[in-house]
């Protein structure tokens, strides 16, 4: 069985992933109200299957297995973290990131 201070931790990384507050984020996914995160957040609930669904909904690269019981990879993947492209060039250069090929 989940503890429910693990779901908030495995909450709380999806949101800090999202770049949204608590409140935006509930919004975003699709919650009238964010009352539901904070139940969890105090620990009297886990995450349901209705939340994890319209957090997937939203965001597709999370393990909905993971977001609900805390076993294997955040992301459907298997990778651990997203990564952000490196163009080797100076900014003022940039004209069209369409041309440049990025390296990972």
């Amino acid at each position: 069985m989940t503890k429910n201070n693990d779901c908030w931790e495995r909450l709380a990384q999806v949101i800090a992933m999202s770049g949204l507050s608590t409140n935006s984020f509930a919004q975003y996914i699709g919650m009238s109200r964010s009352e539901g995160l904070y139940q969890i957040k105090s620990g009297r609930c886990s995450i349901t299957r209705n939340i994890a669904n319209m957090i997937v909904s939203k965001y597709p690269q999370i393990n909905t297995a993971w977001l609900i019981t805390g076993y294997g990879s955040m992301y459907v993947d298997g990778t651990t973290s997203e990564q952000i492209p490196f163009y080797d060039c100076e900014l003022a250069n940039i004209v069209d990131l369409d041309g440049l090929s990025p390296s990972f």
